[in-house]
């Protein structure tokens, strides 16, 4: 049985601020392309929100799968907003622009494989060059996708 039909017709629905989004009667959100969607983007610190299925959520910006030690980890996914780290340093060598998706993997340098944890952000700002960040790498400020 399809998704559209356990959880319900799909419809569209208007929200407070005057744009649609498509729901099904248990309140599902669902891509603008009819898929259920699984990734929610908040846009700023507005009202504004987006919600992607996996093939629309890889092709709204350009995505990066990145490594990221468990310290790093930890630090980005902090429970209190007001303790997460909100900046990436990096290599300056994958072209990373705003609006960019970061896939942040866990990864265990004492074992070199990957935990199994991971987190998506996107990029908001970009500085590089001296005197702030040295030559070929970047300081990305990034902010959680929910």
């Amino acid at each position: 049985m399809s998704e559209e039909r356990q959880h319900g017709p799909v419809v569209l629905m208007q929200r407070d601020d005057g744009t649609l989004q498509l729901r099904d009667n248990l309140t599902r959100l669902w891509c603008a392309c009819g898929a259920p969607a699984v990734y929610h983007i908040k846009e700023d610190e507005g009202t504004i929100h987006e919600f992607h299925c996996v093939r629309c959520f890889r092709s709204h910006s350009t995505f990066h799968l990145l490594k990221i030690w468990p310290e790093h980890y930890r630090a980005v996914t902090h429970l209190d907003p007001n303790q997460r780290k909100t900046v990436e340093i990096r290599k300056a060598d994958r072209g990373f622009e705003v609006g960019d998706l970061l896939q942040l993997r866990e990864w265990d340098p004492e074992t070199e494989s990957y935990t199994g944890q991971q987190t998506f952000r996107r990029v908001t700002h970009i500085l590089s060059g001296e005197p702030w960040v040295p030559n070929g790498y970047v300081a990305l400020s990034i902010r959680e996708v929910l």
